[in-house]
């Protein structure tokens, strides 16, 4: 393909750019940042029935609530996470926040009309226990199809299908509109926390719901860089700074460059000696919390916080930023061609290319959403939350860029990002994978993929991506008509944070630890 011609070149260029040997996966979706390992070596290709061997687990790091969805980095025989690393401590105070929102099973409901809520909660709280099992599966179905549109139904179905199972236990959405009332605030002890329950005309059930939600305790959080050895699983360092619990906001994955790593903590910004783990600069960030990755190009740190925004790698000084260019959780990415390097970051509503050096914008396209791009020589492709636009190819260039093909689809409210591959595009999220033909977008196949938000990665020609709500590590080929599931093991993983690869290990994220297995070819049959 023509579009392509020119790939090689430009992959074996671009890994200058980031300063990392193709063999590491050293940032965000790895060397390259499209979620390709280019200099694997051979792995199996297929698994034994005890899957892949286990090769170490590490000692605790928090996950989820209480370390963030952030992902491993490998660079030079060595493992890195940044982690906002949260501590309960016992308190007299009790609040409602929005983890004890989540453990009550509230969910944001605004887009469906009241009077449907209102319809929901009058079903589903007066349902028989008599109805159950494939009966009730077919109220719920039925109930989904009839009452959602396709967005709602993608997420918000699975949520209306359990209140539907969970029947008299569930807690009505007009008490959820009471407790919201109260979020975040602090009452001074258990007593007047209770009081306040009392006074709110819940039934026993759901007054006893909340106080058991509601934890004796308030959190703490130090933002942390730890550094494992590849081999044994051993920490060989932790980098520890004052920070401020911010939950699973904090879900960021490092960059290492140049001797250094970069971490985005709770609010700030951090460069530390990757042998030492003494934090060389710390600078903080336009936003508390964040769920983006950091960048490394020429010398520079980008950052998505709020807006885009640059530093200077050795000093941490800010070079420049874009406040109106407002980012979610999409991650920037960087392109090479002819010596030139731009930094393209995925907006609210639009793909902007930036001179890394002066912030100068260089072109823009129409696009939107917390998809983090895929770039293989010239073709850009992303996920966007405009339906209408839906899956998005674009050839980029220096001063321009132009859209090729679009696909419309209806998102997640977050989208996992693509494989660029063999003239072949690779979405992989929400139980679906669909493969494109990369010069035309043509759907060359559709197939269930039992993926989330977790981002795939590619090695050895092979696609590994966490599956069944982290249970599973799926190892997959690409056919001519189909992703062959050549492999699967249980692994009990997060079901947010993405495969990391490198050197023949595949590290990934457990609820309290990493855990690392060997892919390489020794363990195939």
């Amino acid at each position: 393909m023509k579009l392509l011609a020119n790939l090689s070149a430009i992959s074996s260029s671009a890994v200058l750019v980031f300063s990392a040997s193709a063999s590491d996966w050293n940032q965000w979706r790895g060397p390259n940042r499209n979620g390709v390992l280019p200099n694997s070596p051979k792995l199996a290709d297929i698994w034994s029935t005890d899957g892949p061997k286990q090769v170490w687990e590490s000692e605790m790091i928090p996950g989820n609530d209480m370390g963030g969805h952030g992902s491993a980095v490998i660079a030079d025989g060595k493992v890195y996470m940044s982690v906002v690393w949260h501590t309960d401590l016992p308190s007299d105070t009790r609040t409602i926040d929005s983890l004890v929102l989540r453990k009550l099973g509230s969910r944001g409901t605004s887009g469906i009309p009241p009077e449907k809520i209102a319809a929901l909660d009058e079903l589903v709280l007066n349902l028989s226990p008599r109805v159950r099992g494939s009966k009730l599966d077919a109220m719920a179905n039925k109930w989904v199809e009839e009452n959602l549109d396709a967005k709602q139904k993608m997420n918000l179905g699975s949520y209306i299908v359990s209140r539907f199972k969970k029947g008299r236990k569930n807690i009505p959405f007009a008490d959820y509109k009471k407790i919201e009332k109260v979020r975040d605030k602090t009452f001074p002890n258990d007593e007047e926390f209770k009081a306040w329950v009392t006074s709110q005309g819940f039934s026993e059930f759901v007054e006893a719901q909340i106080i058991k939600a509601v934890p004796p305790t308030y959190r703490v959080a130090k933002d942390t860089v730890v550094c494992i050895d590849l081999k044994t699983g051993k920490t060989l360092w932790k980098a520890e700074a004052p920070g401020e619990p911010k939950g699973r906001n904090c879900s960021s994955t490092p960059a290492v460059a140049n001797g250094f790593i970069y971490g985005v903590g709770s609010t700030h910004l951090y460069c530390v000696d990757t042998k030492s783990g003494k934090i060389k600069w710390s600078t903080p960030t336009k936003r508390k919390g964040t769920s983006s990755s950091p960048l490394v190009v020429d010398g520079v740190v980008i950052l998505h916080s709020n807006d885009v925004t640059a530093y200077d790698a050795k000093t941490g000084k800010e070079k420049w930023s874009h406040p109106k260019a407002r980012v979610t959780n999409a991650s920037p990415v960087a392109w090479l061609k002819d010596g030139k390097a731009l930094v393209i970051s995925h907006t609210r509503s639009d793909l902007v290319a930036y001179d890394p050096q002066t912030g100068e914008e260089q072109w823009s396209i129409p696009a939107g959403g917390d998809s983090t791009p895929a770039i293989q020589g010239d073709l850009l492709a992303v996920q966007c939350k405009n339906e209408k636009v839906g899956f998005l190819a674009v050839k980029i260039g220096s001063t321009s860029a132009k859209s090729l093909w679009n696909h419309p689809m209806v998102g997640r409210r977050t989208q996992a990002s693509p494989i660029i591959a063999n003239g072949q595009i690779f979405l992989i999220e929400n139980t679906k994978a669909i493969c494109f033909e990369a010069e035309t977008g043509k759907v060359l196949y559709e197939q269930m993929v039992k993926a989330g938000i977790t981002s795939p990665a590619m090695a050895d020609g092979k696609i590994y991506v966490i599956t069944d709500r982290g249970n599973n590590l799926t190892m997959l080929s690409p056919e001519k008509d189909e992703l062959n599931a050549i492999g699967q093991h249980r692994i009990k993983a997060l079901s947010c944070p993405s495969p990391t690869i490198a050197d023949g290990y595949v590290v990934v994220r457990q609820l309290d630890k990493l855990v690392a297995y060997d892919l390489t070819e020794g363990q195939s049959l």
